[in-house]
């Protein structure tokens, strides 16, 4: 009987130490990872992404929006002061801003009671919503389209999930 239990035993551990080989972690020194697959990456995420806006915008004919340089797609209704400036890079906006995702209409974030207030150009604030304010004037209401690059990026953030197209409506309240 101890025979028996003390071959089970060493069955048993022998089981345990040998590891199959697709569960080793993978040996990150050979990475096959390059510079131009990370290329190849982000063009497929621009290209999915234009595509997204494409079809947002075939359902909402409404919609006559323009397009920056950048990728920033934006319609901005004018508000009650047709001669006011836009805002300069280093001046302190306040908006009311509410924020959806393009693919799901679920809101990331919007402003209730307390404005966004941020320096333009200086902020945390996404490249997009920036660019975006500098073609605004006081009480100005606009809509942006903001691929990924412009939004949260890659990996997202605060309340922006990763590699999200933004939908953002904006008021712009207030330049100092």
């Amino acid at each position: 009987m101890r025979v028996i239990s003390l071959v089970f035993l060493l069955i048993l551990m022998a089981c345990r130490n040998s590891e199959p080989a697709e569960n080793k972690p993978p040996d990150l020194s050979k990475s096959e990872w390059s510079e131009e697959l990370s290329i190849d990456f982000n063009q497929e995420i621009h290209i999915r992404e234009e595509l997204d806006i494409q079809i947002y915008l075939a359902h909402h004919k409404d919609l006559h929006m323009s397009k920056t340089e950048s990728g920033l797609r934006y319609i901005i209704a004018r508000g009650s002061y047709e001669d006011a400036k836009a805002p300069r890079e280093g001046e302190i906006v306040t908006l009311d801003v509410k924020t959806s995702l393009l693919k799901t209409g679920e809101l990331c974030h919007q402003t209730d009671s307390i404005p966004l207030r941020f320096v333009l150009g200086r902020s945390e604030v996404p490249s997009g919503l920036q660019e975006g304010v500098k073609l605004m004037r006081i009480t100005d209401k606009a809509r942006f389209i903001l691929p990924s690059y412009l939004g949260g990026g890659l990996l997202g953030q605060d309340y922006i999930p990763p590699q999200a197209v933004l939908i953002i409506d904006a008021v712009l309240l207030n330049i100092e």
